[in-house]
């Protein structure tokens, strides 16, 4: 009661300032198997936008989910919020996500400012498996197995000891396609990125 404890230790910061794609894509992913909302904002341009696969029939009219309509989205799920397909029937809540595979495959490419989508952002492709376990009373999983393409961008930004740098957002995520289904054995079902996003 007289005296004083003393606890000494080794702290990790475990989203690092973004100041490289690398670091950014390292954070949104941790972010991710997290479920960690505030984190996964963080990651996130103000002009963000989700493209859904071409001709996907969850995705809204105009193809894209907007920042604001991602967030919605991204809090629903890692909330754990049940959800409903496009038929209107009810889907469980996500209890847990992990990310198996998050492999870039190519370099950061620079894409052109006459780019209609993405201008003067820097790309490149993802190989991705994602499972998400549901809240249900048995075993159920839904598996995202494809290819993602990433494009983000650099503004200027304090750190957190106060000097200026380059900081990375992401300002696009294109899905693609699942080419070849996930094994029977990693999941009860198998949907796109977009799908996913569509059920929350």
């Amino acid at each position: 009661a007289a005296g004083t404890v003393t606890f000494s230790g080794t702290y990790t910061d475990l989203y690092p300032f973004t100041d490289t794609p690398s670091q950014l894509m390292a954070n949104f992913r941790r972010a991710y198997e997290a479920m960690d909302i505030d984190e996964y904002r963080d990651t996130l341009h103000e002009s963000f936008v989700f493209v859904f696969v071409d001709g996907s029939p969850v995705a809204p009219q105009n193809g894209v989910y907007t920042r604001e309509e991602d967030l919605v989205s991204t809090t629903r799920m890692f909330s754990g919020e049940p959800g409903q397909d496009f038929d209107g029937e009810p889907r469980p809540g996500v209890l847990g996500i992990e990310i198996e595979k998050f492999d870039r495959l190519t370099d950061w490419m620079d894409v052109p400012l006459d780019d209609p989508d993405f201008p003067g952002s820097c790309l490149a492709v993802f190989d991705v498996r994602i499972v998400l376990f549901l809240d249900t009373p048995s075993y159920n999983m839904i598996t995202i197995d494809s290819l993602q393409y990433f494009h983000v961008v650099s503004a200027a930004a304090e750190q957190r000891d106060g000097r200026a740098g380059l900081r990375y957002y992401l300002v696009g995520q294109r899905d693609v396609e699942i080419a070849d289904p996930a094994p029977q054995f990693l999941s009860n079902e198998d949907m796109s990125w977009g799908g996913v996003k569509s059920l929350y």
